[in-house]
């Protein structure tokens, strides 16, 4: 199991990064737009559960992805994945 830890002020900079709102990230990870503004308004660390992951990896496909090394924070990445 990984060891990084995520905040909801992350995942709220990488949405703002990608330039999507709370409701197409939501819409993108296949949740509803309540767990993705719950997630964001968590201040502790939060646990990579299932709706992190599905974030996380919507995140990706617009080509942003979260850091943790040496310090949590996001970054465009070369190119947008895609989904297969």
């Amino acid at each position: 199991m990984s060891s990084y830890q995520i905040s909801g002020r992350q995942l709220r900079a990488a949405r703002a990064l990608a330039g999507l709102t709370q409701q197409q990230l939501a819409d993108t990870a296949f949740l509803h737009v309540n767990s993705v503004r719950y997630i964001e308004r968590q201040e502790r660390e939060i646990k990579p559960g299932h709706s992190v992951s599905c974030m996380m990896q919507a995140l990706r496909e617009f080509g942003v992805e979260l850091t943790f090394d040496p310090s949590p924070g996001v970054r465009m990445t070369a190119s947008r994945e895609h989904c297969s």
